[in-house]
């Protein structure tokens, strides 16, 4: 009850659609909602975890938390009168959130996960019944990584209590193992809670920190990137994306490869607690994007009414 009357009277949204040299934003901005409340639980982005990122990661997302406020939430909701008369307040629910909200309340920083690759492959199989041939991408290996700003060395030590059965404990705050080909790593340096597949927690020469969508995101709560050119060059994009392709028309494989080309890379951001935009950002920064956008299509449109005149 305590959020409550957030909302003024007259309350609105504002979604708007630009088109620039070189990017398309969808932009939304809410008006007369007090968040003076809310405004603790968010943290802005410092970015640091991006040095430990190779530059070719296709996919980033990282989060701002006040992990103590998180909590405050949480116990919040858990001493209420509906939660309190429901099914779900049991012993072992109880427990569970307790443990939950010690370990969110020492996250004070960014959450940030990444993914450097995704291998994959398709696979044909032959099914003699039916005398044909069925298949499927599968994936065959990947690499990424999570880390998390955090004040003391609570989750870790409970981490490597659970971890101990399955990992190698190195020290008593790394652990490492191999399974199914994935090298597996779990530590903490320097107030850095880090996990791994396939990666290694160490300042990247080529790091994320350096990409050329880091200053379209800086001085986020939030944001999520995707970096078109790098995610097709892993070999289950390219697996997949064949297989997607396989179903299409010649004029939509030559559509869909020419609006990929154009694309450099994409993200969600919350810049703060009222506005966020969704952004598409093209290789072409001298054009303007619905130009871009238009000349792949109108070509083909042009073909097809010719063809029908």
């Amino acid at each position: 009850d305590s959020y409550s009357g957030m909302i003024k009277k007259g309350a609105n949204a504002i979604v708007s659609l630009t088109f620039e040299a070189g990017r398309a934003t969808l932009n939304s901005t809410v008006n007369g909602i007090d968040m003076s409340k809310a405004k603790d639980i968010v943290k802005l982005t410092n970015n640091k975890h991006l040095n430990y990122i190779s530059d070719d990661a296709a996919i980033v997302v990282n989060i701002g938390i006040n992990g103590k406020k998180y909590a405050e939430i949480i116990d919040l909701v858990l001493n209420s009168e509906f939660f309190t008369n429901s099914e779900y307040n049991t012993n072992e629910v109880n427990m569970i959130a307790g443990i939950a909200c010690d370990a969110i309340k020492s996250i004070n920083g960014d959450f940030t996960i990444a993914v450097e690759d995704i291998q994959g492959k398709y696979e044909s199989i032959y099914d003699s019944y039916f005398d044909e041939y069925y298949g499927s991408v599968n994936v065959t290996g990947a690499s990424a990584s999570v880390m998390i700003d955090v004040d003391d060395s609570y989750i870790i030590s409970n981490l490597g209590q659970f971890a101990g059965g399955f990992l190698r404990r190195q020290d008593n705050t790394h652990y490492y193992g191999s399974f199914s080909g994935l090298d597996i790593t779990l530590g903490q340096d320097d107030n850095v809670l880090h996990a791994g597949i396939n990666t290694t927690y160490d300042r990247k020469a080529n790091s994320a920190a350096d990409a050329n969508w880091v200053p379209s995101v800086e001085n986020s709560l939030w944001y999520a990137v995707v970096d078109v050119d790098n995610l097709m060059n892993y070999s289950y994009i390219k697996a997949a994306n064949k297989e997607i392709m396989e179903d299409m028309d010649f004029i939509e494989r030559d559509i869909y490869n020419k609006y990929i080309d154009l694309c450099d890379y994409a993200y969600i951001s919350q810049m703060s607690l009222d506005e966020g935009e969704v952004v598409i950002v093209l290789d072409d920064k001298q054009t303007n994007a619905l130009k871009q956008i238009v000349d792949v299509i109108m070509p083909t449109l042009s073909s097809l009414v010719m063809q029908n005149m």
